[in-house]
């Protein structure tokens, strides 16, 4: 019960902190995924419900939008009723997608504010502000349609592989955020186990092994942990945790409960 009570009793036992030392860090590894996987699941449904129905508002938007487009091995063909150069357009009304088959070379003010602009035979992305990175899109179809062989894209096919990827989304963003969390919260706890070095240099009892200090480093990262889920609710806590304070934080909960630990030995017996 101990273990799953963790991220509640690392805010403030002394006995908890006490348990990490004499176990192998196998006993802190086991604490950064059990609460990565606990972060996963409060980031998987922050984003669920706060910005996938924007995205999923903005996606349906520009698929409706989107033309007939034949795709041959030798590149892309627009209807010929279709007036070009044809913007696909946000909600807000920018541009995001330009489609002009009959134009070869594309500049960066031919791309306006435009993300992304579509030839025959090339496609063309903003990678930075004045940064176009080319696409040979001839090249790919001759790759993937073979003889006389083409495949259509319009709106209606655009709105169902939007919803095939997205009913994946849940599933997908648990997974990255578990990643991102156990992988980041990892190196942290590394780190911060150098740091813990010094305080358990002051020691005048045995000192920790560094084991111990693995795990009560990973321990003591949950106060700064907790108040970064929370800044995903609450927006200031972003700015007034930032680097230095997570390490102040951390490193004053390290030190008190480094010190604890001496002082829990020679505690009596009815504590």
């Amino acid at each position: 019960m101990n273990f799953f009570l963790a991220p509640l009793l690392s805010l403030f036992s002394v006995k908890f902190y006490r348990s990490l030392t004499g176990v192998s860090m196998l006993r802190g590894v086991l604490y950064l995924l059990y609460f990565s996987i606990i972060t996963a699941i409060i980031g998987a449904i922050f984003v669920a419900f706060a910005v996938l129905p924007g995205v999923d508002k903005e996606a349906n938007w520009i698929a409706k939008q989107i033309p007939n487009l034949t795709f041959t091995a030798e590149g892309m063909k627009a209807d010929a009723a279709l007036l070009q150069p044809y913007n696909i357009k946000t909600q807000n009304g920018k541009i995001a997608v330009i489609i002009d088959t009959q134009k070869e070379a594309v500049t960066d003010k031919d791309m306006g504010e435009a993300y992304v602009f579509i030839t025959a035979k090339k496609a063309f992305v903003r990678s930075d502000v004045h940064e176009l990175s080319v696409y040979d899109l001839a090249g790919e179809m001759k790759n993937e349609v073979k003889g006389d062989r083409s495949f259509i894209i319009n709106s209606g096919i655009a709105a169902e592989f939007y919803q095939a990827i997205r009913q994946w989304a849940p599933l997908f963003l648990l997974v990255l955020f578990f990643l991102i969390a156990f992988i980041w919260k990892a190196i942290a706890a590394f780190l911060y186990s150098i740091v813990a070095l010094l305080p358990n240099l002051l020691r005048k009892e045995q000192r920790l092994n560094y084991q111990a200090l693995f795990n009560i480093s990973a321990a003591a990262m949950t106060p700064i942990w907790i108040l970064q889920i929370l800044s995903w609710f609450i927006a200031p806590l972003a700015i007034s945790f930032n680097f230095f304070a997570a390490l102040l934080l951390t490193a004053l909960y390290q030190a008190v409960f480094i010190f604890a630990t001496r002082e829990a030995k020679t505690v009596t017996p009815h504590e």
